[in-house]
């Protein structure tokens, strides 16, 4: 089965049984979650378990805006990370990795890639 080169997004926080067909026929590049996708923290990671399982590739990846500031889809017990203009401003290079590898350990816990 070949890869569609597409991404896709779900309407709510699980699957329905017709997404996870449509997903397993036309097999997607990968998933981005909104804000509708999100409700807390084992949910999160339940839904991109779930995601992965409707496709053939093993590292499908999964996607979100969680930028810091305004632009975080995943709130509270998630780090309320500030503003990206924030620590760019700084000019604290050391800051910026320590920053990029907390938050992607977060991300990474919840099966966001």
């Amino acid at each position: 089965m070949s890869i569609a080169p597409l991404i896709f997004g779900c309407a709510g926080t699980v699957l329905s049984k017709d997404e996870r067909a449509f997903f397993a026929s036309i097999n997607p590049y990968g998933f981005i979650l909104f804000d509708r996708n999100i409700s807390h923290l084992s949910q999160v990671q339940s839904l991109t378990k779930e995601l992965r399982e409707t496709v053939v590739h093993p590292v499908v990846p999964i996607l979100v805006d969680q930028e810091g500031g305004r632009v975080s889809r995943l709130k509270e017990p998630f780090t309320a990370w500030p503003p990206m203009c924030t620590l760019g401003r700084s000019g604290e290079v050391s800051l910026a990795k320590r920053f990029s590898r907390a938050l992607a350990r977060e991300l990474l816990a919840v099966g966001v890639s």
